[in-house]
């Protein structure tokens, strides 16, 4: 009853932020006319442009972002063994954002798939320290998460230095540091998908690996699994996801500690069912907030990554307690 109540939520959730994406903005206007507009397919008609052109690929990157966070922070989770397991706390994000960064400062120019390498590379950078680390023997999860902390802090003042050199305007230095999709197009979600997909083709491959993580080293061994092998995996997807996610939307803060703990609770622990929970918790979670952040104060827009900070910080809150009670 728990999980069909959960299930139900989540798309109720999921209709109302995309009716209030395509029908709520600058130009408030009725699902008929925006069904309407993408049937006629009347290129002359501003809406169509409005709708077409900003709207839906804002709606699809915001979903897609958050479906890339849940899961990468999933991976983390399994890999590293550690309940803070999040792309962001552990720096992967940072260092997806110190090439964004330049780019955003206007210290250099990089066509969109330049930009979209360019955080793919700084977040693997990452990505290829903590592998290091996780490849060390009898490396306590904790000393792994304070590692990760301490990462993701320097690679984000680094980011942030760059941006305050460059003398930006406020809103796009907290688009990079807290999350925007002002900048969704169709192109940048092109990218996200592809990541995504190609994520969850390899994580099916392997996902018969990622639970014996869980148990220890010694135990994976016992069922045939290699725990080297299968966090290399886990990492290298999350960094990834993560990367992918900063180059379309900055750093989103909270996604990826949050979707698999509630997925947790909800379903429990199997590897294939929690994925796919916590795949689609971030993904409606991320396009909640977005439209929570571009209607609050229209037509000013929060960073989105303040506001899932508000929603998760909270829960996390409350699960942490309870976890404490156990």
């Amino acid at each position: 009853m728990k999980k069909n109540y959960s299930y139900a939520l989540l798309v109720f959730l999921a209709l109302v932020s995309v009716y209030w994406g395509l029908s709520k903005g600058a130009y408030d206007n009725s699902l008929q006319e925006v069904f309407s507009v993408i049937i006629n397919r009347d290129k002359e008609n501003l809406l169509y442009t409005i709708i077409w052109d900003i709207r839906i690929p804002r709606i699809l990157c915001s979903f897609f972002v958050g479906c890339s966070l849940g899961l990468s922070g999933a991976l983390i989770q399994f890999s590293t063994r550690s309940p803070f397991g999040d792309p962001h706390i552990f720096g992967i994000g940072g260092g997806a954002s110190f090439f964004k960064a330049f780019v955003v400062a206007g210290i250099i120019t990089f066509s969109n798939f330049n930009l979209f390498l360019s955080s793919i590379i700084g977040g693997l950078i990452i990505s290829s320290i903590l592998v290091a680390l996780l490849y060390r023997k009898d490396f306590p999860p904790i000393k792994i998460t304070i590692i990760g902390i301490a990462l993701g802090a320097i690679s984000v003042a680094l980011s942030t230095g760059v941006v305050s050199y460059g003398k930006v305007f406020p809103s796009q230095a907290l688009g990079l540091i807290s999350g925007s999709f002002s900048s969704s197009s169709w192109e940048i979600l092109s990218y996200t998908i592809f990541i995504f997909l190609l994520s969850v083709v390899i994580s099916i491959f392997f996902i018969r690996s990622f639970t014996p993580l869980l148990l220890g080293d010694t135990l994976a061994k016992t069922l045939g699994i290699s725990p080297s092998k299968s966090r290399l995996v886990c990492i290298t997807i999350a960094g990834l996801l993560a990367s992918t996610s900063v180059y379309a939307a900055g750093i989103v803060g909270f996604v990826g500690l949050l979707s698999p703990h509630l997925a947790r609770n909800i379903i429990g622990n199997d590897s294939k069912k929690l994925l796919i929970s916590t795949t689609l918790i971030g993904g409606v979670f991320v396009l909640f907030a977005d439209q929570v952040a571009r209607s609050l104060f229209s037509p000013i827009e929060l960073p989105v990554g303040m506001v899932t900070t508000a929603f998760a910080a909270p829960l996390m809150i409350y699960i942490g307690y309870r976890l404490r009670l156990k």
